[in-house]
């Protein structure tokens, strides 16, 4: 019997749960969610099923968080309907109100009883009331028309013909006060004056006068009390480089005071300046400072000052820092001020006594060697600081001659008198003489016989006992120790310095035109001539490594560079055809690893690089030069070009430099050194470092890096 009582309960409970659910869905489909939440609430607290109650709990949780996204929304849209009427009757209402209280301040005027000041302060009024609240102006960029403005004008008038038709009699005023109120009623004169002119009255005139000068005086310092704030603030912003907003907010001074005078001739003034390097080319990193406040990156536009000077400074990395003052100038047209850069001079150092004939830079573990007639100077690449120097003997009465040569921190070196020093590279001291000559050494090498591995022979190519006074031929000599084992007097040429090599079993000099192959024990000689006369060194050409076999020789001729290659004894010397090279035609060379720069007679510059194989896949490997970038220069090289880390320097026949980045060929700037140029420039540690023809020697920082 209690078994079907409590099924019928829950049947009773059950159908309870499931009215109240129903009544929960039509309440959730009319958009009730709160009361839908609260029955499904109870139906799941009496449904006897767990199953059926969590659902019904979930239902009622999902109704709830609907009826709070609801009521988000509706506030959410009245707030946005209460925004837009508040807007709407702002714009609505502004105008009406400011023409009500504009209307009642004018009748207000009318309880004036003296005809002048009432015709002055509604002549203020009318220009106080000519505009709109800023704040409207701003919002809705929009105005609107204040008649009370209109009214006082129209009452002023009015009063002004008032008094001229009723002045009877002599004008009794004294011309101090005549003066005072022409100036005052003269929109043209400023109020500064008017103020002066009123307070000297009030010290001298009539009581009368007195009242009406003091009248004056408060309306105009009135006026001027409204401006100074104003013109303190621009001039903050001025000084703080906030530029575009001090011109904005000048320009809005001169059109609210228009009689605001001198004051306004501090205003700023609207002004930009142009940064561009010597060729013309436009410098966007410059920094630029004017009146020691920074131009923000980008803005080029700037306040300059009517009544006083404005100071602009550009910096730029490379260049050298330019001052300008722009002078006092009230034209209100846009001042451009056109700054060239001059490419910074980072050092400039004076060596030796007199301009040498020759000098030579090379580069040196702590900075940079100056190799010239009179001695070697040691400077610091940074500063160009001397380190130290070394100079022949002045008893000696002898010059160094081009020869130099390093090997392992030692420098070797030969005068005209035919002395080889040995110096050590740091501290340019000088250990013992090598060799005493009979005349100046200018090539120099040391190995080992071929059969003989363990004997080191000396080679050296010097001129002849004649040769400083009759320009005598040069000869080769080979030298154990101090005993001469042979000699050749073949060589030929004085342009350029003689160069020995060791090829298989045969010593190789080459002088201006020819390759002599000799024999080691000098008993034979060959002769193979160049293509032309050499105009420079010969180039190796090599990867990083490779085997001597593997590098390429270049020879600089008049006709064009001449890529040699020795080989066997029947064939020592092959010329190799190259399409790079041979369409470079007579180029200066110079020479980085494996990149080669071509100077061109055409005034091309090409960067080429050396490929040990350039045949297509499954031909027989063939070394070849690949151009990486052409560029034309407009101008005829005067000196071989220098290959750096980053850059490649030109120097043309009339003295100026350019530097190109070595990645993709971009001119990055030029520089003009204002003297000849003695010989190709250096670059170390970002400085390109040169030799004018007065033997000075300078360093300037490379543009655009």
């Amino acid at each position: 019997m209690s078994t079907d009582v409590e099924a019928a309960r829950e049947r009773a409970l059950r159908n309870d749960a499931e009215a109240l659910a129903t009544a929960a869905d039509r309440l959730a489909s009319a958009g009730r969610f709160e009361a839908a939440a609260r029955d499904w609430r109870r139906a799941a607290e009496m449904s006897p099923d767990v199953d059926r109650a969590a659902a019904l709990r979930k239902k009622a949780s999902d109704a709830r968080g609907r009826g709070r996204a609801s009521r988000v929304f509706k506030r959410m849209l009245w707030m946005l309907v209460l925004s837009g009427l508040v807007v709407l009757l702002a714009w609505m209402l502004t105008p009406l109100i400011h023409n009500f209280l504009a209307e009642r301040s004018l009748r207000s005027l009318a309880e004036v009883r003296d005809e002048q000041v009432r015709i002055d302060r509604l002549r203020l009024f009318a220009q106080d009331q000519a505009k709109p609240y800023p704040w409207y102006e701003r919002v809705f960029r929009g105005t609107y028309v204040i008649k009370a403005a209109n009214e006082a004008n129209l009452q002023a008038d009015e009063f002004e013909r008032s008094m001229r038709l009723t002045s009877t009699g002599p004008h009794t005023e004294s011309s101090a006060l005549r003066d005072l109120e022409e100036a005052y009623a003269d929109p043209r004169v400023a109020w500064q004056p008017v103020l002066d002119r009123a307070s000297a009255l009030l010290k001298s005139g009539s009581a009368r006068e007195r009242d009406r000068a003091r009248e004056i005086q408060t309306i105009v310092q009135s006026q001027l009390s409204k401006m100074t704030p104003e013109l303190q603030w621009i001039e903050a912003m001025r000084k703080e480089g906030r530029f575009r907003e001090a011109l904005e907010r000048a320009a809005q001074f001169r059109s609210s005071f228009p009689r605001a005078g001198s004051l306004a001739s501090g205003l700023p003034l609207a002004a930009r300046v142009e940064v561009i390097s010597e060729e013309g080319k436009p410098i966007p990193a410059a920094e630029i400072r004017v009146d020691g406040a920074p131009l923000s990156a980008g803005d080029r536009h700037f306040c300059r000052r009517g009544n006083a000077e404005s100071i602009v400074e550009v910096a730029a990395a490379g260049y050298a820092p330019f001052r300008h003052v722009v002078p006092a100038d009230l034209d209100p047209a846009e001042v451009v001020v056109r700054v060239s850069l001059r490419v910074a001079t980072v050092w400039k150092r004076a060596v030796g006594s007199k301009p040498p004939l020759w000098t030579v830079l090379h580069h040196a573990p702590d900075g940079v060697y100056a190799h010239r007639p009179d001695g070697i100077y040691l400077l610091r690449a940074n500063d160009g600081d001397q380190i130290a120097a070394f100079t022949l003997p002045a008893a000696a009465d002898a010059v160094l001659t081009p020869l130099w040569l390093e090997d392992r921190g030692r420098l070797l070196i030969s005068g005209d008198d035919g002395q080889v020093r040995n110096l050590d590279g740091r501290t340019l001291t000088a250990d013992h003489v090598l060799l005493r000559a009979l005349a100046g050494v200018h090539a120099w090498m040391e190995a080992p016989l071929t059969y003989r591995a363990s004997k080191i022979v000396r080679y050296l190519v010097q001129e002849t006992r004649e040769s400083r006074e009759a320009k005598a031929a040069r000869f080769v000599v080979a030298m154990d120790g101090a005993q001469e084992l042979w000699s050749y007097k073949g060589i030929s040429g004085r342009s350029q310095t003689p160069v020995l090599l060791h090829h298989l079993d045969r010593v190789v000099v080459i002088d201006d035109t020819s390759a002599h192959f000799i024999e080691e024990d000098g008993s034979s000689v060959q002769i193979l001539d160049l293509l032309e006369a050499r105009v420079g060194p010969p180039l190796i050409v090599s990867k990083p490594g490779a085997k001597a076999d593997d590098r390429a020789i270049l020879m600089p001729t008049v006709a064009g560079i001449q890529w040699i290659r020795f080989g066997p004894r029947s064939a020592p010397m092959e010329s190799v055809a190259d399409p790079v090279l041979d369409a470079a035609g007579a180029a200066l060379a110079a020479v980085d690893g494996d990149t080669v720069a071509l100077a061109r007679s055409d005034h091309g510059l090409d960067l080429v690089v050396y490929r040990e194989n350039l045949s297509p896949a499954g031909e027989p490997p063939r070394p070849g030069f690949q151009r990486v970038w052409h560029a034309d220069t407009g101008r005829a090289f005067g000196a071989p070009p220098v290959v750096g880390a980053n850059v490649v320097v030109t120097l043309d026949d009339q003295g100026r430099l350019s530097t190109w980045a070595r990645d993709s060929g971009a001119l990055l700037g030029r520089i003009a050194h204002g003297a000849p140029i003695a010989s190709a420039p250096l670059v170390r540690d970002g400085n390109i470092i040169l030799v004018d023809s007065s033997g000075g020697i300078v360093a300037y920082a490379i543009p655009g890096r």
